[in-house]
């Protein structure tokens, strides 16, 4: 009788056990929408874990899911429901029923907010035969899946349908998929995982913002491509390779590659709107500079005489370009083009007529030099923000533009704004109002900024040849500069061959540039009446190796007081810019010194502590302990 009564109640568990089990994994079959609440009854609705449903579902089936897996008509209601695991592959989407959630149902459309809230749900198979995911469908709390196959049924992916998966990993695409167009911020997830996508070639367009906060490492463009949207990939770091631009594509939105770690870029060669030059984008007329991959290893770049305009983050975050040339025909600079690069000095040309957006130079670390030649009604947001070794600003136009507030705040603790003499209040009056914003009225900076007159600063533009010098290529000679004065405002220019003659010299992988070897030398002359007190070099290499004569050099720059000064290198140096600050008078440091007469029959050294047998006319001496100016 005992071992009988334990059977019984072993029997007895382990048919609740297996009623327990069919309550949790269902497969329905309907005949209409509608029908799922009569299939599964509502007091087992809310046990189920696994629901394979094939045939047609309206909305008031839509609901009865979305209560099944812990959601509810309003975005606050939830239930405790378990569903987890949903199959929908053989059911259709069909017109009417009730409301789901503010929403009606679609025939072939996951609709708008369908799986809102469903973050329960850890497995989703979508119906065959859908032929679109709506704005929305999953874009918040949605769906805690990692992997998404999406149906070749399906022509359209809507704005933000899949914003809510905080967990996806992966996408894939059904074998012979017809979309052919993604929507606006259709995979921006934020705080997402999205690391592997392989959209099929049958895609058309693919909108805004589209895969920013992915993980993304790599890209395939589909080969049907016609147009891609503002932002796509924008801050995706991860982001480091690209295939070719098909030749399909047509259009290319702003700020696309804005963040990301790509370092090269091609067309393919049957794409009639694009090209790529040196590894930088254009468009195929070549008026429009669109994009330097971040990553890449250039150092400079020379846009062409066509080009017009700048994009929108063309140069943002090129952390190994140090110096651009732009063309004369230059007119229009968008938002960010510059942001984050390892500029050191740039040149807006006098063509130069429109800055559109904001922080153009923003966080440009490394800039010391901007200059402006034209006329700008005013300076952007943010434009020149957190350069902290921005320590010249030049602007030749007598007419001062409009500051935006804060808009240089960051840059070095002591400014120079050199500007027309006649012009320097104006231009003082503009930085200490910032008054270009429609909000309240302030300082550009929160430093300390000095105001010179413009004919005090010297520019030697190799790369743009504003020297007017025959320029050496190949094996030819006529860039060879040993034994000529080249004379550039209130500064001239002489030299010393090194092992190699000092050369004015062009190189098709970095433009025009002054070539200076081991050993070489070249000097610095102020005009009768001024001395130099600052130079400040861009370099194609590395900024050490130079030594002077006087002062103090250091990160390409030199500092001192001097009528003249000479530099001379220990091994080869490629300079693009070479930019003087000069002041009116007597070098302070040899001013007390300077009509003494050196003594007789006394050792002469040069300011370096070389003997030197012979004193020459502006150069500074030690003799005898002290300075003397001949």
């Amino acid at each position: 009788m005992k071992i009988f009564t334990q059977i019984k109640m072993l029997a007895l568990v382990a048919g609740m056990m297996f009623a327990n089990m069919e309550l949790f994994a269902l497969d329905v079959t309907t005949t209409a929408g509608g029908q799922l609440s009569s299939k599964i009854d509502s007091s087992e609705k809310l046990t189920i874990t696994e629901l394979s449903v094939t045939g047609p579902l309206n909305g008031a089936d839509i609901l009865y899911i979305r209560e099944m897996a812990g959601a509810g008509y309003e975005s606050s209601s939830t239930t405790d429901g378990k569903l987890v695991s949903l199959n929908l592959k053989n059911a259709s989407i069909v017109d009417g029923g009730e409301y789901y959630k503010n929403q009606m149902c679609i025939a072939n459309t996951i609709g708008k907010y369908m799986f809102n809230k469903c973050k329960n749900i850890t497995t989703l198979i979508l119906p065959d035969g859908i032929t679109e995911i709506a704005a929305s469908a999953m874009a918040t709390d949605g769906p805690s899946v990692t992997e998404l196959n999406i149906p070749a049924s399906v022509a359209n992916i809507g704005t933000s349908a899949f914003g809510g998966l905080k967990t996806l990993t992966k996408v894939t695409f059904s074998e012979g998929s017809a979309l052919k167009t993604i929507g606006n911020s259709a995979f921006s997830i934020s705080s997402g995982v999205l690391a592997d996508i392989t959209l099929p070639n049958s895609v058309e367009s693919i909108g805004n913002s589209v895969f920013t906060y992915s993980k993304l490492t790599k890209f395939t463009f589909p080969t049907s491509l016609k147009s891609i949207g503002n932002l796509v990939f924008q801050n995706v770091e991860t982001l480091a390779e690209i295939s070719e631009i098909p030749a399909s594509l047509e259009t290319i939105g702003d700020n696309v590659f804005q963040g990301t770690s790509i370092a090269a870029v091609k067309v393919n060669s049957g794409n009639t709107h694009f090209k790529v030059d040196k590894n930088v984008l254009y468009n195929f007329d070549k008026t429009i500079a669109i994009w330097l991959p971040a990553k890449s290893t250039q150092a400079t770049v020379v846009l062409p005489a066509t080009v017009t305009e700048i994009k929108g983050s063309a140069f943002f975050g090129c952390e190994n370009l140090i110096h651009i040339s732009l063309p004369q025909g230059l007119t229009t600079i968008n938002g960010a083009a510059f942001k984050q690069s390892g500029i050191i000095a740039i040149t807006l040309p006098a063509s130069l007529t429109t800055l559109n957006g904001s922080s153009q130079f923003e966080k440009c670390a490394d800039l010391k030099y901007f200059c402006m030649k034209g006329t700008i009604e005013k300076l952007t947001s943010m434009m020149l923000q957190n350069c902290p070794n921005l320590s010249i600003m030049a602007f030749e136009d007598a007419t001062a533009p409009h500051f935006f507030k804060k808009s240089i705040d960051g840059c070095a603790d002591n400014v120079t704004l050199y500007a027309p003499e006649a012009s320097l209040e104006a231009y003082k009056s503009a930085i200490e109002t910032g008054d270009a914003g429609s909000g309240t009225p302030g300082p550009a900076t929160n430093k300390t900024v000095t105001y010179e007159a413009l004919d005090l600063l010297t520019l030697y533009d190799f790369m743009n040849n504003n020297i007017g010098h025959a320029i050496g290529t190949g094996t030819s000679t006529e860039g060879n500069l040993a034994g000529e004065s080249i004379k550039k405002a209130d500064v001239t220019f002489t030299c010393t061959d090194g092992f190699t003659p000092t050369r004015y010299f062009y190189v098709a992988s970095r433009g025009n540039e002054l070539q200076v070897y081991k050993n070489g030398t070249f000097t610095l002359t102020a005009d009768e009446g001024k001395y130099i007190k600052a130079v400040h070099f861009v370099f194609g290499n590395s900024q050490t190796g130079l030594d002077a004569d006087s002062g103090t050099y250091a990160d390409g720059t030199w500092t001192g007081s001097a009528k003249s000064v000479t530099f001379s290198t220990t091994g080869s140096r490629y300079i693009y810019t070479i930019v003087f600050e000069t002041e009116e008078g007597t070098p302070t440091a040899v001013q007390t010194v300077e009509a003494a007469k050196a003594p007789a029959s006394k050792e002469i050294y040069n300011i370096m502590g070389g003997k030197v047998n012979l004193m020459q006319k502006g150069n500074v001496y030690i003799i005898d302990g002290k300075k003397y100016f001949k």
